[in-house]
């Protein structure tokens, strides 16, 4: 689970496009989507997230969040279990 922390700020800012099949973004719970980015290293992840990648802009949608935040937000969405996972 999610510390309560970063809950918070995943429902407002990343879960609208981690969560929406509409969007290119890697789905939460996505094993095979997140297992190409989680292999080039949580750093290098956490860094895109904040400076932006593709069409996600620096910061994705939260202004506040830490590195460490970021951090718990992806190891979430990584290894989440979803209702459609890996559909």
């Amino acid at each position: 689970p999610i510390p309560a922390p970063q809950n918070k700020i995943f429902h407002h800012s990343s879960q609208p496009s981690h969560a929406s099949a509409a969007s290119p973004a890697p789905q939460m719970g996505d094993i095979k989507a997140w297992e190409k980015r989680i292999e080039k290293g949580l750093p290098v992840l956490v860094q895109n997230a904040m400076q932006g990648f593709n069409a996600m802009p620096a910061g994705g949608l939260c202004s506040i969040c830490t590195p460490e935040d970021f951090e718990a937000m992806i190891r979430y969405m990584a290894t989440a279990q979803t209702s459609t996972q890996n559909k």
